[in-house]
């Protein structure tokens, strides 16, 4: 694990074990241009490399990210101590084992079919099943693949394989959450040709990126700038969390005590330390871009309305005051400026996206203290497939610099009751409480403005039928009582659309079924607990956290169709 809160692209490494020997400085220069591009690009994210170290391209890959400072992240074949002989392949092994002293992170995986190490040691078929779960596993975690390979799609070269897999998804077991009709992420190939030994000179090599084939017509063609625009995000996120103001710390210290209590947050296992700062981090990042979207959407009412005031004075009770008119037209103007400047900025956009990152995380991190072995990424926004890609790959990411591939290493410092206990009050039950707090605070505010709305519709309507009488009576038309018709019209306007610009109807709504779900879970989750039933408990505990997830993506799909603008009734 790494001390760097940020969150990283993950690359992979996939290729021939004998590039030409000719060959390598070229390679080797080729692998570094790819991580000077995108440390150039995204000059706030860090970069991961996961590479098996086997022999040839996996180790010349390696070896240039340790000298470029790329952190090393190693997947093993098996547990080391099951074979450890044979567990770097082929090839030098004391450069295999010097390269993964120099990791970030290694990572054993698993067994396959009850395999032993006698298996791996005497059938070459076992130690194949095994490496290709490591292609596998490379695949499903990594956003983008660099492939040292000379392009001949055989149907028996694993690395064709690897890079199928990457650029058509990875299904089962490492996608085994989704179903028929799901989409499986996919990601780009970086490929760059390469010469095997007995290739005949002259050769050379050169570079170019694979791209999955798209499913969407609208898609098609747009591959580049789908992916760019996927890393921009997650590098303006780690941009916006490396921020060291004080109302960025005092926003970071509230959503850390949100999540769990101080005396918690020091008792949190190693593996889950990562996750549970990544969560705040994005928490924190999502209020501060709350703030901004809310005063941008306050400004541009009161700046509209107070437009819509001046015209109607000028018109009806200072018709000789020209600067009435002029103020009305730049109010407009600067309301346009607010509202241009508050898209460029991505205020809205921010505050959703980090929140929606943020509940995943949580969601994530519960799971993760349960040490359930899904992923959010399988199950979060799994139907809404654009430019909130990202949002699934940094949870994808976060997990993996956390140390989430191994589960068991959480368990072994909170037993089982413990857990379901830190469950039960840090997130069942404190949602619970947010979820009725502010399905209550909303039902209030809607009710406010729903009665202030009403009482200033009647309002104009009254002054309307006294202009009416005062013209009948006068025969002039009352120019005080037209311009009071018009401000209480104004203002029931501005409030019922405030109101449905917030989302308090539906919101309330919401929160009140989420607030009920929590209640249940929390009391079936006691019950099973003082029964012992742990398998029941995780299925409550897996089925409760994609509940959330489905809400929190339909809350995030609803407030982005619901955009900051001027109020129309300006």
């Amino acid at each position: 694990m790494t001390d760097d809160v940020r969150i990283p692209i993950v690359l992979g490494v996939t290729g021939h074990r004998d590039p030409h020997p000719e060959a390598v400085e070229q390679l080797e220069a080729e692998v570094r241009s790819i991580f000077d591009e995108l440390r150039g690009q995204y000059p706030n994210t860090p970069l991961v490399l996961l590479s098996p170290l086997a022999e040839g391209a996996d180790r010349l890959a390696a070896r240039v990210a340790v000298d470029a400072g790329v952190q090393l992240f190693v997947p093993l074949p098996w547990p080391e101590d099951a074979c450890p002989e044979l567990i770097h392949r082929s090839g030098d092994r004391e450069e295999f084992h010097s390269l993964l002293a120099q990791a970030t992170q290694t990572m054993p995986l698993p067994l396959v079919d009850g395999a032993t190490g006698h298996e791996l040691k005497e059938q070459q078929d076992c130690r194949e099943k095994h490496w290709a779960q490591v292609g596998a596993y490379i695949a499903r975690h990594s956003q983008i693949l660099i492939a040292l390979w000379d392009g001949n799609d055989r149907s028996s070269s694993s690395t064709a394989q690897t890079i199928r897999w990457q650029r058509e998804g990875q299904p089962a077991p490492f996608a085994r959450n989704l179903g028929l009709l799901d989409e499986v992420e996919r990601g780009p190939v970086f490929h760059i040709k390469t010469p095997r030994t007995g290739t005949t000179a002259p050769f050379t090599v050169e570079r170019n990126v694979l791209y999955p084939p798209s499913n969407h017509k609208n898609q098609q063609g747009q591959e580049s700038e789908h992916f760019g625009a996927m890393w921009e995000s997650l590098d303006l996120f780690n941009s916006d969390i490396s921020v060291g103001t004080p109302a960025f710390a005092d926003r970071l210290k509230k959503s850390r005590d949100w999540l769990l209590p101080k005396d918690r947050q020091e008792q949190l296992p190693s593996p889950l330390k990562p996750l549970f700062e990544s969560f705040a981090r994005a928490d924190a990042a999502a209020m501060i871009y709350q703030d901004h979207s809310h005063r941008t959407l306050k400004w541009l009412f009161a700046v509209v309305a107070c437009a819509g005031v001046s015209l109607e004075v000028y018109a009806h009770l200072a018709v000789d005051w020209w600067q009435l008119l002029a103020l009305y037209i730049g109010l407009l103007f600067a309301a346009g400026l607010m509202h241009r400047s508050s898209q460029k900025q991505r205020y809205q956009g921010r505050h959703l996206d980090y929140r929606a990152l943020a509940e995943a995380l949580r969601v994530q991190f519960f799971w993760m203290v349960a040490e359930l072995p899904d992923s959010v990424a399988d199950h979060y926004l799994r139907h809404f497939r654009s430019e909130l890609d990202w949002i699934r790959q940094a949870v994808r990411a976060c997990v993996l610099v956390s140390g989430g591939h191994h589960l068991a290493t959480t368990g072994a410092q909170l037993d089982v009751v413990d857990r379901f206990e830190w469950i039960s009050t840090h997130w069942m039950e404190d949602q619970r409480k947010y979820f009725e707090a502010t399905a209550s605070q909303k039902y209030a505010r809607d009710l406010l403005f729903e009665t202030w709305g009403k009482w200033a519709f009647r309002l104009a309507v009254g002054f309307a039928i006294a202009s009416l009488g005062t013209h009948l009576v006068t025969g002039h038309m009352s120019h005080p009582l037209i311009v009071a018709v018009f401000l209480m019209a104004l203002i029931a306007a501005m409030l019922t659309e405030w109101s449905e610009k917030s989302g308090y109807v539906v919101d309330t709504h919401r929160y009140q079924w989420m607030a009920a779900l929590f209640a249940t879970a929390g009391q079936h989750l006691k019950a099973l607990g003082k029964g012992s039933d742990s398998t029941t408990a995780l299925e409550l505990i897996k089925e409760l956290g994609t509940e959330a997830l489905s809400e929190n993506a339909e809350w995030v799909i609803q407030h982005r169709h619901r955009p900051v603008s001027p109020p129309a009734a300006g």
